[in-house]
């Protein structure tokens, strides 16, 4: 299926869901992290704001919270082309509304180099189980993993619906290491 076909498919699934639906499966994906035993003690976390029933992220920033050395969030910019920057969110608060209707890092937040992050959070429109994604559209996730210079977890959440047989992929897409859903965790089979 074309990627085009498959965004707008399973973005009228996500779109359709209601919002106690959504609240009752979040309810899943902090188990499902601990169930993990992956040290984020001392680690900068990038997480990520939802939007269009992404899945929600605010628990799990108040679960890392107290474990990690730093949380950040990414700020859009349009010009160059997709270009993403992380901040340090100290708390959500911090997070405003930009222009496209996500929120982001205030101007007051600090910026954090890509080199400075260990764990990417990441969302996605979907996902096949070696843990190639389809997002939006724009590839700024791929163009951002594109320059970091070392080696990083990056890991998906998604509800189990987003979970495809097969994402068309291209040199440039980026694969998660884990895939994170309401009812289970999928090890990707990373290429390279």
């Amino acid at each position: 299926m074309e990627k085009s076909v498959l965004r707008n498919h399973i973005l009228d699934q996500r779109l359709a869901l209601q919002e106690s639906y959504i609240r009752q499966v979040s309810e899943n994906f902090i188990p499902r992290i601990e169930s993990l035993n992956y040290s984020f003690e001392n680690k900068v976390v990038a997480l990520y704001s939802d939007f269009k029933n992404e899945v929600p992220t605010h628990d799990l920033f108040y679960y890392l919270k107290p474990k990690v050395k730093t949380i950040v969030y990414p700020r859009n910019y349009s010009d160059p082309k997709c270009a993403i920057r992380f901040y340090e969110v100290e708390d959500l608060p911090l997070l405003k509304k930009s222009r496209f209707g996500i929120l982001e890092p205030s101007l007051e937040c600090l910026e954090v180099s890509p080199e400075d992050i260990d764990v990417y959070f990441v969302p996605g429109v979907a996902y096949d189980q070696r843990g190639f994604r389809v997002g939006y559209g724009s590839g700024c996730y791929d163009v951002y993993f594109s320059k970091v210079k070392r080696y990083v977890d990056i890991f998906g959440l998604a509800y189990d619906f987003q979970i495809v047989p097969l994402v068309r992929n291209e040199e440039h897409d980026i694969q998660v290491k884990k895939l994170i859903t309401d009812k289970r965790i999928i090890h990707c089979h990373t290429e390279g």
